[in-house]
């Protein structure tokens, strides 16, 4: 019986998927579009300066972690998420979608300034697409 404990022990403590979520993607390498109101809109390349990240998509909790800081998901559809940040300077809406098969990202970002008394008020759109790889991988290599 001993042998037994000892030999299921060492199996979950070896085990890759232990000690990582199950559904968890770190998203990096994100290139795109964006869009800002104090340049007339126009349309210039841009890539997201807070990449890598993580999505956690656990069932009952799922959020992005970033910089040591988790923010709740709203799940929408499959592979569907959101997520609205509201604060006495901006609204920023940003959803996330999923490519499990090609493990890509796509990544939509806008913000509205709301305070009226800021010298420049910032409209903006963003677009990008990204890598999306298992948690895991990353750990292994």
């Amino acid at each position: 019986m001993k042998k037994f404990l000892m030999i299921m022990m060492l199996v979950v403590l070896l085990s890759p998927s232990i000690g990582y979520t199950s559904d968890c993607w770190e998203v990096s390498n994100l290139k795109g579009y964006s869009s800002y109101s104090k340049d007339d809109y126009m349309i210039t390349k841009d890539g997201d300066a807070t990449d890598p990240f993580f999505l956690i998509l656990d069932n009952d909790n799922p959020r992005i972690s970033s910089f040591g800081k988790d923010y709740h998901l709203t799940k929408i559809g499959d592979d569907i998420y959101v997520i609205i940040t509201r604060n006495d300077t901006f609204v920023i809406i940003e959803s996330f979608m999923i490519d499990r098969k090609n493990h890509r990202v796509i990544y939509v970002k806008n913000r509205k300034s709301v305070n009226q008394g800021m010298l420049s008020p910032l409209q903006s759109g963003s677009l990008f697409v990204g890598d999306c790889n298992p948690c895991y991988t990353r750990l292994v290599k």
